[in-house]
């Protein structure tokens, strides 16, 4: 129910739901099921622009997640953090948080908050100006989600955000991008080869 009324936009009414879900799992021993209500809620009061009371339901998801060693939803906290952070402009913020969902992610084998945090790194990277890191991700996002999921899967969740970084800058700069972030990944091959 608190699913279709935040896709309603009824967020104040989903976010009373999912505290009573939160709640019930809580008392029926559901541990990993409250965290998740919460991780919902801590979205749906985002949402509604209720962004003390998500603080709060962030915090408390994850000292939940942490006390349960739960990665997956780690991963997704940390991602909503990356969210509030890129909402206040705060990209260092954000950078940090996208990469500690991308740990987290691949921790738990989570593809969903794997690409979320790809992504947002991406983003980050290209708003500060550091597109070999924006190509960087998404780049070895596309590599290792394919190690998770069959190729065709992995194509679709990072070819088309590739091609439109292509279109944003120029085939000329994405190439330079592309050949610089090769030549680094065959010489840290190199050196790995040599150090063994």
């Amino acid at each position: 129910r608190a699913a279709s009324l935040a896709t309603a936009g009824r967020f104040t009414e989903a976010v009373e739901d999912l505290e009573s879900a939160c709640r019930l799992l809580l008392e029926a021993g559901d541990q990993g099921g409250a965290t998740r209500a919460l991780i919902e809620q801590a979205t749906a009061r985002q949402h509604a622009r209720q962004f003390e009371d998500a603080e709060s339901a962030i915090l408390r998801a994850t000292q939940m997640a942490e006390a349960a060693g739960d990665h997956a939803a780690l991963a997704d906290l940390h991602v909503l953090r990356t969210t509030q952070s890129l909402q206040r402009h705060d990209t260092n913020g954000a950078m940090a948080s996208a990469q500690a969902a991308r740990r987290e992610a691949l921790a738990a084998n989570a593809p969903v908050p794997y690409i979320a945090a790809a992504h947002a790194i991406s983003q980050v990277g290209e708003a500060t100006g550091d597109r070999l890191t924006a190509y960087e991700a998404l780049a070895i996002g596309w590599v290792t989600l394919a190690d998770l999921l069959p190729e065709n899967l992995a194509r679709a969740a990072f070819e088309p955000k590739l091609r439109e970084m292509r279109d944003r800058w120029g085939a000329q700069a994405f190439d330079e991008i592309k050949n610089t972030y090769e030549a680094s990944r065959r010489k840290a091959k190199a050196d790995t080869t040599r150090d063994a």
